[in-house]
């Protein structure tokens, strides 16, 4: 048959019989297309059944393509982060500000092993102030930190930041604290 039709996808020749004025292979990929959006939710659900089966053979073709393409996804990584980079810090500025109270209270429980409602206990009882200054975590911008004894492990209380490397600086001696004391209220007098 002589080709005096164009396909209205590729302009190819049409070589067939057909009303739709495509190719046969555009004819073949656009009833493809039709016939997965007609089957959509079989086609999820026979694809999950199968991630599910064969979950160990997936996951090893996956390791085995990642070591395969090292290179190549590693690149592929990198040029996507410079593309989006200032739109990654600023979404990671905003998760850190929005999870740092969790953030806080996860890292105290886990190093101190309290619960919330002693470290909100130890809050109370300090008036949510600083046990030396007396000053509160807006007026330091910071959290108050909980001091512990670091031979015994015991807490102490809630010190600003400012105070806890005070007494972390004079090793937690009260001996030197003392003589800092004295230092700062009777002055050096020299000759």
């Amino acid at each position: 048959m002589p080709a005096d039709k164009e396909c209205r996808v590729c302009y190819n020749p049409i070589t067939t019989r057909n009303k739709s004025g495509l190719c046969t292979t555009c004819w073949e990929i656009d009833y493809q297309k039709k016939y997965r959006e007609k089957h959509k939710k079989e086609a999820k659900k026979y694809n999950k059944k199968y991630r599910e089966k064969n979950r160990e053979k997936l996951k090893e073709q996956q390791k085995a393509y990642q070591i395969k393409n090292k290179e190549t996804i590693d690149t592929y990584k990198q040029a996507w982060y410079e593309k989006n980079k200032e739109k990654i810090l600023v979404e990671r500025k905003v998760y850190r500000k929005k999870k740092a109270s969790q953030r806080l209270l996860y890292n105290r429980r886990i190093r101190f092993g309290l619960s919330k409602d002693k470290i909100e206990d130890l809050y109370k009882l300090h008036d949510n102030r600083c046990a030396i200054c007396g000053k509160t975590e807006q007026e330091n911008k910071r959290a108050l930190s909980i001091d512990h004894d670091h031979n015994t492990e015991e807490i102490r209380g809630l010190l600003c930041n400012n105070c806890n490397i005070g007494i972390g600086n004079l090793q937690d001696n009260p001996q030197l604290l003392l003589n800092a004391y004295i230092y700062l209220t009777c002055g050096n007098k020299e000759g």
